[in-house]
């Protein structure tokens, strides 16, 4: 994944990355219980890796994630927050996504989102988002979206 990376080397940018792997032990480890989950994959303020190795299950707990960013994002100090999801699935939740994106707006959280071969996030986020349905696509609809997001 290098859109970290590069967001990264842009002066005045803190660069987070959030994911819902959604295939995690939920049961204390022992492999019989398995639930959608969020996973901080990078922090605010920590330093660049390149440990991106993510699995999926099948879940999209979009929702989730979002109140979950949302806590890690509000209280940062930057005058300016932007938030960039990456879906390939319909939310398991829509009111629960929505319900998230409504108060990341009252907070003046700026949310936009990329579809990746699904139209879900082009309902939720009908002004700040596209779907891409090749992986050629990604890159340029991902730096796409950032720059009109980062040149306003």
């Amino acid at each position: 994944m290098l859109w970290p990376t590069a967001l990264d080397a842009i002066d005045g940018i803190s660069v987070g990355v959030t994911a819902f792997p959604a295939d995690t032990p939920t049961d204390g480890g022992n492999g019989n219980d398995r639930g959608p989950t969020v996973c901080p994959v990078l922090k605010h303020g920590k330093r660049m890796h390149g440990n991106f190795a993510i699995s999926s299950a099948g879940y999209t707990p979009l929702g989730e994630a979002l109140w979950w960013t949302l806590q890690q994002v509000v209280p940062l100090p930057e005058s300016r927050k932007v938030v960039l999801i990456l879906t390939d699935g319909d939310p398991d939740s829509f009111n629960i996504a929505l319900d998230a994106l409504e108060e990341g707006n009252r907070f003046g959280i700026e949310i936009y989102g990329l579809g990746i071969l699904s139209e879900a996030i082009t309902k939720l986020l009908p002004n700040h988002s596209r779907t891409i349905n090749d992986l050629l696509e990604l890159a340029p609809a991902m730096f796409g979206i950032l720059r009109g997001a980062l040149l306003k």
